[in-house]
């Protein structure tokens, strides 16, 4: 009996001790590398940090960083990824579009060109953005990626919305073109802007104006059909009309996700 009464102890005992047991917390060293070059690279330049800095800055051994990534190329071409991804998933919604043709109003333009940056990460976004507008004039990957993302995807999105519109009739006649030119140059002003810097909640003056310049925009060159109208008024001076009474400003985009149309 006291055997069997020893028996059962020596085997409970462990089973108690390991259900007390901590876990040790899991270390998530892909990311920590991640935010540590976009810190760096945000701050210092690509071609200024070194594996050892962005190894430093993710708190790890230098040596360990290329079990993760072989060189700083590969997790500059991760960050591209990583913004490209978001900005597919979040701004280039056929859901929004079949949406805009239920009910044609500015505000749902905006919505099909509208970017908002995940919740508690905008900073990180923007220093990708900043990296990204820096680096496209020193690295063949970045402008590339500039010009295929950014600047002739965003154009293809907003003239394919612009063109589908006038397919079903809901605005009058206009250039598609030259809207989505447009649309991309505003984009494209507002983003280099972050050039002038990144910190804080407010990334640059021309940010919190954005917005408007692209309402204004596409409130004075689209103009939406409302029941009753008649006829093709005046678009973008295809008619004589030179677009200052085309819109009432119901269609605009907010450009700080358009941004990528591209920037992704």
């Amino acid at each position: 009996m006291t055997n069997t009464n020893h028996t059962k102890n020596s085997v409970a005992r462990p089973h108690i001790n390991a259900r007390t047991k901590k876990k040790p917390v899991r270390k998530d060293t892909k990311a920590d590398i991640l935010n540590g070059a976009i810190n760096l690279f945000s701050q210092k330049g690509f071609t200024e940090t070194s594996m050892r800095e962005i190894a430093l800055e993710a708190k790890i051994q230098p040596g360990s960083i290329y079990n993760h990534f072989t060189s700083k190329q590969e997790i500059l071409d991760y960050i591209l990824e990583i913004y490209a991804t978001y900005i597919d998933n979040n701004v280039y919604s056929q859901s929004d579009v079949e949406k805009l043709k239920n009910n044609v109003t500015l505000d749902r333009i905006l919505d099909c060109m509208t970017l908002t940056y995940p919740q508690g990460e905008a900073l990180k976004f923007r220093k990708m953005l900043y990296i990204i507008l820096h680096e496209q004039h020193r690295i063949d990957s970045v402008r590339q990626y500039m010009i295929e993302s950014f600047i002739m995807r965003n154009e293809r999105y907003v003239k394919g919305i612009i063109d589908m519109l006038l397919d079903e009739g809901l605005i009058e006649p206009v250039d598609s073109n030259a809207v989505a030119k447009l649309h991309v140059a505003i984009i494209y002003f507002w983003s280099n802007a972050n050039l002038f810097g990144i910190d804080g909640e407010s990334s640059c003056p021309a940010n919190n104006g954005m917005v408007e310049m692209l309402r204004f925009m596409f409130g004075e060159i689209v103009k939406i059909k409302h029941s009753g109208a008649s006829g093709a008024r005046g678009a973008r001076g295809d008619n004589g009309a030179d677009g200052e009474n085309d819109a009432d400003g119901e269609n605009d985009a907010d450009g700080e996700n358009d941004i990528d149309g591209a920037i992704a």
